[in-house]
């Protein structure tokens, strides 16, 4: 006589299976295992769209430190889905979901490459090789690490960028007087004496700190025909920003379309703005006797020197960033050494303010000292 361990019916004839349960109680636990399972796997869908959702957030970079909880709330739900991921094997009837939710995006998919899809998870998986089962859970596990570095990067760019604003506010403004002097325009020739100077090893560190980081915004890349538009130099002393040279160009042509797109700068905009020459004066006794530094140094000399800024009457160090990282980061497999890519490498600024040449010279300057310490030391 038979006698099921789950409802306690006997009967002569009752059939028990392994487990000690007749047919009605079997079919009633791999009901409840089902469905165990399935709510496993809506739980998983339910966070993992939760992770990759969007967050919308401030354009203000010291703003978007209010929306800090919410992206450390993507790294909680990252967490939370790892420990999830962790418990899969409990579920017996996963694997029968899992199969369930595959899609194809066509029959040559399906009956050829036997290459499918669960879409909610973003997996894609060759149904057809050995143990694709517990292989894609590897893969979305490794997925939900990928999101929670991102979303931490994230959240390390937000105190950088707002950093980098509060900096940019902060910095002391340089009275910049305008005067109607006579420019004598110089030629470029002059420049090919300039030699660059490079950083070892050997170099002090504490030495490099002092320095004028100079910018320029123009209407094009020729200093013989185009010009300059917007000017700025930032003071550092000690690797920290002191003092800041700032100011619009007046261009005697119109800004041209392309590059007002870049910049953001109008010809309305540069309307009231001093001519060159009526701030070279300025320039010339807040820069002094320091040492330069710029990305991509040579253009912006060229320009300055161009329309009448001599500042090769004093003995000085040059430095281009640009040629700097091209030492320092050439094993480290970046695509470029543009100041954008150079800035997201060290995290040292939001660059949606790129190509204002306040913005672009005070992360030059932040930029030189990172490079200047990992060359160093």
């Amino acid at each position: 006589m038979g006698k099921c361990n789950m409802c306690g019916k006997k009967g002569l004839f009752l059939r028990i299976n392994e487990f000690g349960r007749c047919k009605a109680c079997q079919t009633e636990v791999e009901s409840k295992l089902l469905q165990d399972a399935q709510n496993y796997f809506n739980q998983l869908v339910s966070v993992f769209d939760n992770i990759k959702s969007e967050v919308e957030t401030s354009d203000d970079p010291i703003e978007r430190l209010n929306d800090l909880p919410l992206f450390e709330k993507k790294v909680a739900l990252c967490d939370e889905m790892l420990n999830l991921l962790q418990n899969y094997k409990s579920f017996e009837y996963l694997k029968q979901i899992w199969d369930d939710n595959i899609t194809y995006d066509s029959e040559h998919d399906k009956n050829f490459l036997h290459y499918g899809r669960i879409k909610p998870l973003s997996l894609s998986f060759f149904v057809n090789h050995g143990d694709y089962f517990n292989s894609s859970i590897q893969k979305l596990n490794d997925t939900v690490l990928m999101y929670k570095n991102g979303w931490k990067k994230t959240i390390e760019r937000l105190h950088s960028d707002a950093h980098f604003q509060k900096m940019l506010l902060n910095l002391e403004n340089y009275n910049i007087e305008h005067k109607n002097s006579d420019i004598i325009k110089l030629s470029v020739d002059d420049l090919y004496s300039i030699k660059f100077s490079t950083i070892t090893s050997r170099s002090n560190y504490d030495k490099l700190g002092k320095f004028v980081v100079i910018d320029t915004e123009t209407t094009g890349l020729n200093c013989s025909y185009n010009e300059i538009i917007e000017i700025a130099a930032v003071y550092f002393e000690d690797w920290k920003p002191m003092l800041k040279f700032e100011t619009l160009i007046h261009p005697r042509k119109k800004i041209p379309y392309n590059i007002t797109a870049l910049t953001s700068i109008t010809n309305e905009m540069v309307e009231d703005s001093p001519y060159f020459g009526q701030v070279v004066d300025s320039l010339h006794n807040f820069v002094g006797k320091n040492n330069l530094v710029g990305h991509n140094l040579t253009f912006d000399l060229k320009f300055l020197y161009k329309n009448g800024y001599n500042f090769l009457d004093q003995k000085r160090k040059y430095f281009d960033t640009l040629s700097l990282a091209k030492k320092a980061l050439k094993t480290y497999g970046l695509d470029n050494y543009k100041l954008p890519t150079l800035c997201d490498y060290y995290g040292i600024r939001d660059n949606e303010s790129s190509h204002r040449a306040l913005s672009d010279a005070l992360a030059t300057g932040l930029l030189f000292k990172e490079l200047s310490f990992q060359i160093i030391y």
